[in-house]
């Protein structure tokens, strides 16, 4: 490294003489390639800063980069500063833009360059001026008191008007870091009135910027209100999704007290975002769901007529599918109900746990609402009982047990189910479902009894979660069926008092006492 940089050392030497331009910006491209590498090239810096005073553009930057770089260097920023300095008077104003941006990038010398950004804020040049408005961050950071001193805050206000709209946003940008402590920029209704009015000139990331300062004023009367929403109403079908929800967001902050004017508003939104929900990026798509969802539960009627878009592709990330599911389930009426559960019910068995199991939950919640919807999902998961996939089973016997049965011969057909296969499942989570379906729905069906003894005859073996599920169950049988349980549940508290879990042996020997002495009580505990 140390001959390269000997050697880059006699080729700067050599530029400096040469007007050879190919030869300029094939050693200036070596330059740049090692400063942004990161490597050391103290050695170079006196004929680096030397190319401060070239006319020559990409010199003047690839200098203006090793400065900056340097900036802790008190011994760099002295070097380059009367060079840099004389730049901010130059008639060019990329010239006095680069030397500015340098400048205020040395601590060491952002001191004496203070008048030259108080002349750069008033430029004719915008690019100056974006540049000096960038500065007063920089000098807000090391030199808070300045700003204060030189009242550039008021300053930084009255370039809020500014041509350049560019410089506009950087003021508000500006302005909202140096106040930060004051809770940032204040927005008034002049400002905001004019900021409406210059929407147009903003272009989409910079309208986006606009839209978030706009939120910190609040609309005192209706006439204000409906400014916003005129000079809002164009956003708010936008091509850009990033706009139409930024847009719509302020839009809602100024129309609080509007509720029919929202309403407008979300259609006017999503009778554009409704077109390119299909053809987004995942990424997209899940800021628009996102914004669906939160608006979905209060005005489902809006969105309830495209509810087909919200139904899964087979190529969506699984936390897009997870989403829309939660979105169907909001949007369910008796005229889409049938075809929702079909599509949930279609996720069932998916691979993907986090997927399975929402669609479980979600058609679950459906069928305790509505028959309909019951009678299918009973139809459609006890089938599922008999694959060999276990964590698929165990998550149809946690949708099973959630059910309502408001007729026995429903819970009779989940538990005939049941009862007819030889379960060999080992995980715990699965033991733990399957005993909470009997001691859900079996309390009256006899051969539930049956399940529990399986389990009861190796309670000694089984982890502390089942073993906790064992003793609720077997007293919740015990109080509906006392004489056939009676014997079970004796097994169940011996084993239990006497357990290594201190939790398990404390909670047996409690509800062995309450057995005891206050039945009754124990009772209202178990089926609560």
């Amino acid at each position: 490294m140390q001959t390269e940089i000997s050697r880059l050392a006699s080729q700067l030497d050599q530029c400096c003489g040469v007007n050879d331009v190919r030869f300029s910006r094939s050693l200036l491209r070596k330059v740049y390639a090692l400063i942004a590498s990161g490597h050391d090239l103290s050695p170079l810096t006196g004929r680096l800063v030397k190319l401060l005073s070239s006319q020559d553009i990409l010199s003047k930057k690839v200098a203006c980069l090793y400065v900056s770089r340097c900036r802790q260097s008190e011994e760099v920023g002295l070097l380059a500063v009367n060079c840099l300095l004389k730049d901010t008077a130059d008639p060019n104003p990329i010239y006095r833009g680069l030397a500015l941006n340098t400048l205020f990038s040395i601590p060491a010398v952002m001191e004496q360059a203070v008048p030259r950004l108080v002349v750069g804020l008033e430029d004719a040049s915008a690019y100056v001026r974006r540049a000096a408005v960038s500065c007063t961050l920089s000098l807000n950071q090391c030199h808070a008191n300045i700003i204060d001193e030189l009242d550039l805050a008021d300053k930084l206000y009255a370039m809020i008007r500014d041509q350049d709209p560019i410089v506009v946003v950087q003021c508000l940008h500006a302005l909202d870091e140096i106040l930060r402590a004051e809770g940032g920029i204040a927005i008034n209704k002049k400002i905001s009135a004019y900021l409406l009015k210059q929407l147009p000139l903003f272009s989409n990331w910079d309208a986006i910027a606009v839209f978030g300062y706009l939120k910190k004023y609040q609309p005192k009367t209706e006439e204000e209100a409906l400014m916003f929403v005129n000079a809002l109403d164009p956003y708010l079908t936008s091509n850009s999704i990033a706009v139409q929800l930024s847009a719509f967001e302020l839009f809602v902050h100024a129309t609080h007290s509007l509720s029919h004017l929202q309403i407008e508003g979300i259609t006017q939104v999503w009778s554009k975002l409704s077109t390119s929900l299909g053809f987004c990026e995942h990424e997209m798509t899940w800021t628009v769901l996102e914004w669906v969802e939160k608006y979905a539960q209060v005005y489902p009627s809006i969105f309830r007529p495209h509810s087909a878009k919200f139904f899964a592709w087979f190529s969506d990330p699984p936390a897009l599918k997870v989403k829309k599911m939660k979105i169907l389930k909001c949007l369910v009426h008796e005229s889409n109900l049938l075809e929702i559960c079909n599509e949930l019910l279609g996720f069932c068995n998916d691979r993907n746990d986090d997927v399975r199991r929402c669609a479980l939950q979600l058609v679950a919640s459906l069928a305790n609402k509505h028959n309909d919807a019951r009678k299918v999902l009973i139809t459609e998961l006890l089938p599922l009982l008999n694959v060999a996939n276990e964590a698929l089973v165990t998550d149809v016997l946690g949708a099973l047990c959630s059910l309502n049965f408001d007729k026995s011969e429903d819970s009779n057909k989940v538990l005939d189910s049941i009862v007819k296969r030889k379960w060999t499942c080992a995980s715990a989570e699965f033991k733990c479902n399957l005993i909470d379906v009997v001691s859900t729905h079996g309390l009256r069906f006899e051969p539930s009894v049956y399940i529990l003894e399986d389990y009861i005859e190796n309670i000694k073996d089984e982890e502390a979660s089942v073993k906790q599920h064992l003793l609720t169950a077997t007293l919740r049988l015990f109080f509906a069926r006392p004489c056939q349980v009676q014997d079970l549940l004796g097994i169940v508290f011996d084993a239990l008092c006497q357990d290594d879990n201190p939790f398990l042996q404390s909670q047996s020997r409690c509800y062995y006492e309450l057995m005891l002495h206050s039945p009754d009580v124990l009772k209202d505990i178990i089926t609560s």
